[in-house]
């Protein structure tokens, strides 16, 4: 059955291209040329999945047909659209209820981008109430899969954070699902019936990335027409989540440590300062640390950031989660293309598992899907897309990894000796290291040592 998006739209060219738009992706699109009459249907009919409302329509304007719409069918998800001249009511909007909103004109791409985390953020908090409130029941921790040592680690940091104020930096290679994690602290928390609003730091360049997180005002600079309000604003009350933070411009990292020190910001352009509650969760696949040391990350937001630290490992590492991933995927892509789950050969699930990876997560989902579209059911690793130049250079890959954990382990192991032969004063624990009381903090976090379990 195909998913039922409702337009709301004065305009009646706007009203048929995204019609034509949407399903051309394989939506089933209805049209409303006011509130009234689509109102009128909602109350008669079941709820779309999603809605895409006009501010501006005759009769009753978009706010009230938003708080009518979502008092008739709790829990409705709408997408607001604006133009310039109604930022403002756009913000209202989104405290009211509303998933996210577009200001026109807007091109295609984007259009289907919030249209896709639209249906996303709907479909997990649906999950999420009807597992309220048990923490293994959500849709969000559903998503992180595997029951390797190293998930299971991190599926009860998750647990333990959830419900505190701290800010989380997640660290790990691309494609390790770092804002799943996120996503699941989020919706585990007291925030998750406000936003989570993320921002990628890398796709956006550094004069263009301030103007998103803090908004700006009409004036504020050439082409600034009109106010809009930035990420942090429109996250008040909810989670603002941001990947690749090693890419903040200094002059951002300046600003991003007085919001969490302060709790205030002031947008571009404005001598106003605002006042905001979020609950602030980052991410990287960079050694924040060697960038601090490089001076292209400042030290004290590092800290700031690493309250608590979560690292997620790459697939190589955990190559007894595949197995699970992909009856994950498999099940997952037929239902989407409406096709029968397949079955795996023995010969490809022993490719599949011991392939070294590169791409993480991301790769092999995109290979799963490849396969149900070709209606390959046999896989080797000539027909990935982002294969290892040889054989050789695979086996390197991974005996360098092996190596490295296996650097670690002992490293970790080496401190936790440390520590106990000192109980537990990391001072002198540095002493017995030979090396500064601030690297020893950070190797505590990073090897994630507890004193409990682990020094006592």
């Amino acid at each position: 059955m195909k998913t039922r998006i409702a337009v709301v739209d004065d305009e009646k060219n706007m009203r048929e291209v995204m019609k034509d738009l949407l399903g051309e992706k394989g939506y089933e699109a209805e049209t409303f040329a006011d509130g009234e009459s689509f109102l009128s249907h909602l109350a008669n009919q079941p709820a779309p999945e999603l809605v895409i409302l006009d501010l501006k329509l005759p009769g009753k304007d978009g706010l009230k047909v938003l708080r009518e719409a979502r008092g008739l069918k709790p829990g409705l998800p709408v997408l607001m659209i604006s133009a310039f001249a109604t930022v403002d009511k756009a913000v209202l909007a989104m405290k009211d209820g509303a998933i996210d909103f577009l200001v026109k004109p807007f091109d295609n791409q984007r259009l289907f981008s919030a249209v896709g985390k639209a249906l996303e953020a709907r479909e997990m908090i649906e999950q999420a109430e009807m597992s309220k409130p048990v923490l293994s029941g959500t849709a969000a921790e559903k998503e992180i899969i595997g029951d390797s040592a190293e998930i299971k680690s991190v599926l009860e940091t998750i647990h333990r954070v959830a419900e505190t104020q701290a800010t989380v930096l997640i660290t790990g290679e691309s494609g390790t699902g770092k804002e799943l994690v996120a996503r699941a602290i989020h919706y585990l928390s007291s925030r998750r019936d406000s936003l989570m609003i993320a921002v990628n730091c890398a796709a956006l360049p550094e004069n263009l990335l301030e103007s998103e997180l803090f908004g700006f005002e009409r004036g504020a600079f050439t082409g600034a027409y009109s106010r809009k309000p930035g990420k942090l604003e429109l996250a008040d009350g909810g989670t603002l989540f941001l990947d690749e933070v090693a890419d903040l411009s200094l002059s951002a990292q300046a600003k991003l440590l007085r919001v969490i020190e302060e709790k205030e910001f002031y947008p571009l352009g404005s001598g106003q300062k605002k006042k905001i509650d979020i609950r602030l969760i980052t991410a990287t696949n960079r050694d924040l640390m060697d960038r601090v040391k490089r001076e292209l990350f400042r030290e004290d937001l590092y800290y700031r950031l690493n309250v608590i630290p979560i690292f997620l490992p790459p697939l190589r590492e955990r190559k007894a989660d595949i197995p699970a991933l992909l009856d994950h995927f498999l099940e997952k892509h037929a239902r989407i293309y409406n096709s029968q789950k397949p079955s795996l050969s023995q010969e490809t699930l022993k490719n599949l598992c011991e392939y070294a990876w590169p791409g993480n997560i991301r790769q092999l989902e995109k290979e799963v899907e490849k396969m149900l579209i070709l209606g390959e059911k046999d896989w080797n690793r000539e027909r990935t897309s982002e294969q290892p130049a040889s054989a050789e250079q695979d086996a390197k890959a991974s005996n360098g990894s092996a190596l490295k954990s296996a650097t670690h382990r002992a490293e970790r192991e080496e401190i936790i000796n440390a520590l106990r032969s000192t109980r537990g004063n990391k001072l002198e624990a540095a002493k017995i290291l030979n090396v500064s009381y601030k690297t020893l903090f950070n190797k505590i976090h990073r090897y994630n040592i507890r004193f409990k379990t682990d020094v006592e």
